[in-house]
C-alpha cells in the first residue's frame, strides 16, 4: 500500500449556547519517546495534570526497534498524592493493550501516546512539542 495523499476531518460545534461552570472541557496531550533514552527510562503518557476531570483513556502507537515481543513494561497511574507507589500498576503493556504472556525483555522501542481527559478550567501548561523532525519513529 502506498502513501495517502490527502487525510480528510469534520468538526461539529455549536455556537451560542453558554457552557455551565461545571462543564468539563475535552483535553488530549501528545507524548514521544523515540527510543534513544538511556535504557530502562520510562515514557510518561501524562503528568502534571491537577483539578477536577475524569481520565478517557489512552492511544498507543509503538515501533518496536528490536525483535521480539515489546508488551512488557508496567502502566502506572499515580494520583493525588501518591509518591513511590501508583494508585494503579498493571501487569504490563501486553495487558493493558489487550495481548497476554509474552517475553521480558529491557528495551527501547519509539513510543508515542495521546491521552485523553476531561477536565475542569484551568489547567496546567501543556509541554512544549518536539521540533517536527523529532515527532516521527527513527
Amino acid at each position: 500500500m502506498g502513501d495517502v495523499p490527502s487525510v480528510y476531518f469534520q468538526v461539529d460545534y455549536t455556537l451560542g449556547d453558554e457552557l455551565e461552570a461545571s462543564t468539563p472541557y475535552f483535553h488530549a496531550q501528545w507524548r514521544h519517546s523515540d527510543g534513544t533514552a538511556a535504557l530502562g527510562t520510562d515514557h510518561v503518557i501524562l503528568d502534571g495534570v491537577s483539578g477536577r476531570g475524569t481520565y478517557v483513556g489512552t492511544y498507543l502507537a509503538l515501533t518496536s526497534l528490536h525483535r521480539y515481543w515489546w508488551g512488557e513494561g508496567e502502566v502506572k497511574f499515580f494520583v493525588d498524592d501518591d509518591d513511590e507507589f501508583p494508585t494503579l500498576c498493571s501487569t504490563g503493556l501486553e495487558d493493558y493493550a489487550g495481548g497476554a504472556w509474552a517475553f521480558l525483555f529491557e528495551r527501547q522501542d519509539d513510543i508515542a501516546t495521546t491521552a485523553y481527559w476531561y477536565q475542569l478550567a484551568p489547567h496546567a501548561p501543556f509541554p512544549p512539542l518536539p521540533a517536527p523532525h523529532l515527532r516521527h519513529p527513527r
